[in-house]
C-alpha cells in the first residue's frame, strides 16, 4: 500500500511538473525581444493574419532616424525571412492642389531576432493639416507574396526652441541650380562627456521633389533621393550656447566612409545643451556651408 502511495505521488509530481511545462511553451509570450526601441504602431495586412510593427529609437523628428520593423504571422510569431521596403511620402495640402514629396531612405535589412533595421531623413515636421507624412511598408513574405500596410506618422521637430532661437537643428537644407542637399546626424553610441563618434548624413535630391500629383501616387513614382559622397567638412567645433564656452579638445571632421555616412569625432565637456559647428562644401563648390550648427541635448 505504501509502495502504491509513493508511486502515485510520483506520478502527480511528474505529470505536474509535465504541465506546467506545457503551459510555458503553450503561453510562451509572443512578443519581440527588446530591442531599446519604442513603438510607432502596429498594422494589420489586409487579406492576411500577418501584422507589422514599425520602431524608432524615440518619437519621430525632422533629421536622421533609426528604425526598425517587425512582422508577425497569424501565431503572433516573428517572421524572419521576409524583405521589408519603406516608403515614406509627405502630403501637402496647397491652395491649388496636392503636393507630395518623399524622404531620404535607407531599407531595413535583417539584423537577428526578426528585426529588420532601417532609417529614414524626414526634411521637415508635420504641419497638421497643411503637411502630413505617411510610411507605405511593403513585404514580401517567404513564399514570395507581396504585402503592404500604410501608417499615418507624426514628425515633430526635436528641439523646436533652439530652432526657433537659431541655436541649431537635427537637418541642414541647401540647394544649388540642379540639386537639393539635406543634412542630419547621428552619434553610434548615445553622447556623453568626452569623446563622441558622430556620423554625418548627406543626402541629394535628384529630380523635383514638389510635383503635383494626387495621394495616389505610386511608390515608384516617388522622388528620388541618392547618398553624396563627395561632400568635405572642415572646421568642425563644439559649443555649449547656455555656458558660453566649447572645450579644449580639437575634434576631428567628418570623412566619407560609404553610402553619404561620413564619420568623425567630436567633444563635450559636461552634460547639456550643444552645438555641432562646421564648414562644408560639394566637390564642385556650388554649396559652401559656413557655420552651420547642429544641436542636440544630453
Amino acid at each position: 500500500m505504501k509502495r502504491n502511495f509513493i508511486f502515485l505521488l510520483v506520478l502527480v509530481q511528474g505529470l505536474l511538473m509535465f504541465s506546467c511545462n506545457s503551459d510555458d511553451s503553450l503561453n510562451e509570450s509572443p512578443e519581440y525581444p527588446d530591442n531599446g526601441m519604442i513603438l510607432i504602431g502596429e498594422k494589420a495586412v489586409d487579406n492576411s493574419e500577418m501584422k507589422v510593427r514599425l520602431y524608432a529609437k524615440e518619437d519621430l523628428y525632422s533629421g536622421y532616424n533609426h528604425m526598425e520593423v517587425a512582422v508577425l504571422d497569424e501565431k503572433g510569431l516573428m517572421i524572419k525571412d521576409a524583405k521589408v521596403t519603406l516608403a515614406p511620402m509627405m502630403h501637402m495640402m496647397m491652395d491649388d492642389g496636392m503636393m507630395s514629396h518623399g524622404a531620404p531612405t535607407e531599407q531595413p535589412i535583417a539584423v537577428g531576432n526578426g528585426y529588420y533595421a532601417g532609417a529614414v531623413m524626414f526634411t521637415m515636421p508635420s504641419n497638421g493639416d497643411h503637411g502630413k507624412w505617411s510610411m507605405k511598408i511593403n513585404v514580401v513574405d517567404g513564399d514570395e507574396k507581396s504585402h503592404s500596410v500604410d501608417f499615418d506618422l507624426q514628425v515633430v521637430e526635436r528641439y523646436p526652441n533652439a530652432v526657433s532661437n537659431g541655436l541649431g537643428e537635427t537637418i541642414v537644407r541647401a540647394s544649388d541650380m540642379n540639386k537639393s542637399y539635406f543634412i542630419s546626424y547621428y552619434f553610434k553610441n548615445e553622447p556623453t562627456v568626452g569623446a563622441n563618434d558622430v556620423v554625418f548624413v548627406v543626402y541629394e535630391k535628384m529630380k523635383m521633389a514638389m510635383n503635383m500629383r494626387s495621394a495616389q501616387t505610386e511608390m515608384d513614382d516617388m522622388p528620388e533621393f541618392m547618398p553624396t559622397t563627395d561632400f568635405e567638412f572642415m572646421n568642425v567645433s563644439t559649443y555649449m550656447p547656455s555656458m558660453d564656452h566649447g572645450t579644449s579638445e580639437t575634434d576631428v571632421a567628418p570623412k566619407h566612409v560609404a553610402n553619404g555616412h561620413y564619420e568623425g569625432i567630436v567633444h563635450f565637456s559636461m552634460t547639456g545643451d550643444w552645438q555641432i559647428i562646421f564648414d562644408g562644401e560639394n566637390e564642385a563648390k556650388t554649396i559652401e556651408l559656413k557655420e552651420k550648427k547642429f544641436y542636440l541635448e544630453f
